[in-house]
């Protein structure tokens, strides 16, 4: 919740007779969000997963308007923030490239600008579920239960 400060304003008048008038002035004081928590991954494909966090603990005094989603590769080691910016606590990443690596983290947003980031997911592979090193542990499970049955 903001901080919230009274101030009592008053003012002299001057004309025949000396009264104050008073005048209560409430100012709000807010702040940048506090931190989301560390991104889940899942539904990993070649070309997307999906992404779900929890909102900050702290707005900072006014309501998150949405939330910055970074990623970063092993090649360039940079954070990237991406093109869409949800309002809700989670995002379908898409435009991901087949045996690249990532990983994502969230910066949450109010009227008063962007929080810290949170922690970074762990690294993922963007992987097809039947890509080759899926279909090779698929084939030694059959093989080994074919030799188990036979024996």
């Amino acid at each position: 919740m903001a901080s919230q400060i009274r101030y009592v304003i008053c003012q002299k008048k001057t004309i025949k007779k000396r009264k104050r008038k008073r005048l209560l002035v409430c100012v709000c004081l807010a702040d940048l969000p506090g931190v989301p928590s560390v991104p889940e991954v899942s539904e990993v494909t070649s070309e997307s997963c999906h992404l779900a966090w929890s909102p900050p603990r702290s707005d900072g005094g006014t309501p998150i308007t949405g939330y910055i989603i970074e990623r970063r590769t092993d090649v360039g080691g940079r954070w990237i923030p991406l093109k869409v910016k949800p309002a809700t606590n989670e995002l379908d990443v898409t435009d991901l490239f087949e045996d690249q690596k990532y990983e994502f983290r969230v910066i949450a947003e109010n009227k008063v600008g962007a929080g810290k980031p949170g922690e970074p997911s762990g690294p993922i592979v963007a992987k097809s579920p039947w890509s080759k090193s899926w279909t090779r542990l698929i084939d030694t499970s059959i093989v080994l239960v074919s030799v188990l049955k036979h024996r």
